[in-house]
C-alpha cells in the first residue's frame, strides 16, 4: 500500500460507535443485499427481532404466532434484501412492512381457510345399496 493511504476498514470497523442505530441497520440491510453478509444479518436479527415479536403482540397476536412471523419477517428480509432502496426508506420502515404484509397474509389465512376437498362421489356411490 502507498504511504498516506490506510487500509480498508476491518469487518467489524466499529461503525456503531459513529452511526446512530438507525442508519446502521440501514448499512446492515444493504449489505446483506448486496454481499449476503451472515453478520450483518445477524446484527438485524438481534435488534429486529425483539422489536417485531413486541409488534406482533400488541396487535393481539398470541406468542407462538408472533414468534413464527418473526422468523417468517426476517427470513423475507434475507431473502429479498437486494431490493431495499435505502433512498426511498429506512431499514426499520422496510423490515416493519415486510412484517405487516406478512401478519395480513396470516389474517387472510385464517379467515378464509383452504376449502376441504370434496370427498369422491364415486366412493359414495359404492356406498349406496
Amino acid at each position: 500500500m502507498q504511504d498516506g493511504m490506510s487500509a480498508p476498514p476491518a469487518r467489524n470497523s466499529g461503525l456503531d460507535e459513529f452511526l446512530p442505530v438507525r442508519e446502521l441497520m440501514t448499512v446492515h440491510l444493504v449489505a446483506v443485499g448486496k454481499r449476503r453478509d451472515r453478520e450483518a444479518f445477524a446484527a438485524l436479527f438481534r435488534f429486529f427481532a425483539p422489536r417485531l415479536k413486541s409488534y406482533f403482540m400488541r396487535l393481539g397476536t398470541n406468542p407462538r404466532q408472533a414468534e413464527d412471523l418473526v422468523q417468517e419477517t426476517l427470513l423475507r428480509v434475507w431473502d429479498r434484501a437486494a431490493l431495499f432502496d435505502p433512498m426511498r426508506a429506512q431499514a426499520s420502515t422496510w423490515i416493519f412492512t415486510v412484517a405487516r404484509n406478512l401478519r395480513l397474509d396470516a389474517l387472510r389465512g385464517e379467515r378464509h381457510p383452504e376449502p376441504e376437498l370434496e370427498p369422491n362421489l364415486n366412493d359414495q356411490a359404492d356406498d349406496d345399496p
